[in-house]
């Protein structure tokens, strides 16, 4: 993908999600807030899919604006006072606890490691299921309560709830939310009530709300993402929290009784005793070749150089590309798809190395497998952080190769050393267990409690400055290369938003202010929607944008004819569709079993 095609998909991104924004102040001049609440929440999603900009002052005013729709603190009712020997109050706001990734381990894994004199309660803004056993069970350890928002509520609602919920039982508010949420910010965008820090997981791409916590908490800690932080979101107020882990118990630590815990994962995985084991993990996804990005490629070609090695995948689904390498390879190159958590102890117990992959790493299972003593090989340059693992506990232990080659050589001199793993995993597991574990770890919390405002404030929202050109070209490359929707983003966030309740109207300068291609494909979608549900005349006045915005679009002026010629238009309408259809059927089934 040359540069200026990603330019362009880039510049294509932000004039939607402009538009978007548009519908929403539309909304706002109807006072219809719930239809603005959507309508920012969609052009958020819009805006998480680049990393260009990492900020939106159009978005912070308009959270601003429905932080303003809310009652103020001063009128909700706060809690008591603290005494002395008071359990401090802890707030974790998740948008939906899911079983596998996500937030969810982040959360247990805090309230796991920060108990002492503390309470830990779950307020669950999306919840449509219950909350997982590990995450319910840390809450209730901890002497908290889970919470969770009325599913049938709209958005503004449960920002109302949320903002109560947090004035009347939190001493301090952490948000673990998605990029696009706008729920917790809209709650939070008004001063007073208690400190809120947000846990920075997604550090790669824009999220909402950088002008509203009092805290935002790098869990890396790399001089690079403080940057991001403060230069390009425009947010001073940071703080370094490593991402929390727990020290493995005295069943999976290393030392005593090592060799026949490695034999026993082994025989459970169905691997040979002897094997050299490297360990890998992360989405499908993260692992899609991108040019010469191609990692199953490099690990075939290091399975070449080691007869004795076996690659081991956790988290990629065996497509084809996996199952053919597998085939190739007489099944020395496995994945075994997704695995709930309690099982991936037993792959760290079989693992000799662990690699990391490309061209996203995977930074929380590397610090997790690097916490076992196991040696770990960061993704080459070509994937640079923060796509490869970087941070506080490694940047002075880990050494990124320069190139493909220096890689594999970094692998195959590990897999033929045994000496040498054991020493690069020991310094990896000390420096890990330092920043990442225990008092280590506390002792960062402290530090970011330390800086926390005694109650909530907002900051000023400030100009973005763009991410570096080969940051954000690489991001947008990926994203064409491994989300294969890309090309219909305008037609699948419509109807992304009508799901969710949208009925836009039109703002007034379409049209004008919004002369372009994207623009009536955005208004003919609309038209579309309204269509089908059977609103003729809101579908007119979207089609007539969509004329406006580009006359020479055909396809849209013939859709507007129709639409106008009432019954007769929809019957040719059919017609239309029948014998597109067909035509179709007849590509993918070539022309003699179509004729019968």
């Amino acid at each position: 993908m040359n540069n200026e095609l990603a330019q362009a998909d880039l510049d294509h991104t932000m004039a939607l999600a402009g538009l978007l924004l548009d519908l929403a102040d539309a909304s706002v001049a109807q006072n219809d807030r719930e239809q603005a609440l959507i309508w920012t929440h969609v052009a958020s999603k819009v805006l998480t899919s680049q990393n260009r900009e990492l900020f939106s002052p159009r978005v912070e005013r308009s959270l601003r604006l429905f932080g303003g729709w809310l009652p103020p603190f001063s009128r909700l009712a706060a809690p008591a006072p603290a005494h002395p020997g008071d359990k401090q109050r802890w707030l974790h706001v998740i948008n939906q606890a899911l079983p596998y990734g996500g937030h969810t381990p982040m959360a247990t894994l805090w309230m796991q490691g920060c108990r002492g004199g503390r309470t830990h309660s779950v307020a669950l803004l999306m919840q449509k299921t219950a909350a997982p056993d590990e995450l319910a069970a840390a809450v209730r350890d901890s002497g908290g309560s889970l919470h969770t928002a009325p599913l049938d509520a709209p958005l503004l609602d449960r920002a109302r709830w949320l903002r109560t919920l947090a004035a009347s039982s939190a001493d301090y508010v952490l948000l673990h939310v998605d990029p696009d949420d706008v729920i917790a910010p809209t709650a939070f965008a008004a001063e007073g009530g208690p400190p809120v820090l947000l846990f920075n997981h997604a550090a790669h791409i824009y999220w909402n709300g950088a002008s509203i916590p009092d805290v935002i908490v790098n869990c890396r800690g790399s001089k690079l993402e403080e940057q991001w932080t403060r230069v390009h979101r425009g947010a001073l107020r940071c703080a370094t929290v490593p991402i929390p882990l727990l020290t493995p118990g005295e069943d999976e630590s290393h030392g005593v009784g090592e060799s026949a815990r490695k034999e026993r994962a082994r025989q459970l995985l169905g691997l040979p005793k002897d094997a050299v084991v490297m360990l890998t993990s992360g989405d499908s996804y993260k692992f899609a070749p991108l040019g010469r990005l191609d990692f199953i490629a490099v690990c075939e070609d290091i399975l070449r150089r080691l007869p004795q090695a076996i690659l081991v995948a956790i988290g990629p689904v065996e497509d084809e590309r996996w199952l053919a390498a597998r085939e190739r390879t007489g099944s020395r190159l496995r994945t075994f798809g997704r695995q709930p958590r309690s099982q991936v102890p037993i792959f760290l117990q079989a693992a000799d190395v662990y690699i990391e992959g490309f061209p996203f790493g995977s930074t929380t299972a590397l610090l997790e497998a690097g916490l076992r003593g196991i040696p770990v090989v960061l993704a080459p340059a070509q994937c640079p952080p923060p796509y490869g693992t970087d941070g506080v506990a490694l940047d002075d232990v880990l050494e990124r190769s320069c190139n493909f080659e220096e890689y594999k050589s970094q692998i195959i001199a590990l897999c033929q050393n045994s000496r040498e793993r054991a020493a690069l995993g020991a310094r990896l597991r000390d420096s890990i267990q330092e920043h990442h574990t225990a008092s280590g770890w506390r002792n960062y919390v402290e530090e970011a409690i330390r800086i926390a405002p005694r109650t909530h404030s907002t900051s000023p929202i400030a100009a973005p400055v763009p991410t570096p050109a080969d940051v954000h070209l690489h991001w947008s490359a990926f994203r064409r290369a491994t989300f294969p929707d890309f090309e219909h983003l305008v037609e699948n966030m419509v109807r992304y938003a009508f799901g969710l309740g949208a009925r836009p109207l039109p703002p007034e300068q379409a049209g004008r202010a919004a002369r372009s291609r994207i623009a009536a494909r955005l208004y003919a979608e609309i038209a579309e929607q309204f269509q089908g549900r059977g609103d003729v005349v809101a579908a007119k006045r979207f089609y007539a944008c969509s004329v406006s915005s580009d006359p020479w679009l055909l396809k849209i002026r013939v859709r507007k004819l129709l639409l106008s010629l009432g019954p007769t238009g929809a019957l040719l309408r059919r017609v239309a569709r029948r014998f597109k259809a067909g035509r179709t059927l007849k590509v993918v089934n070539g022309p003699a079993r179509s004729r019968a």
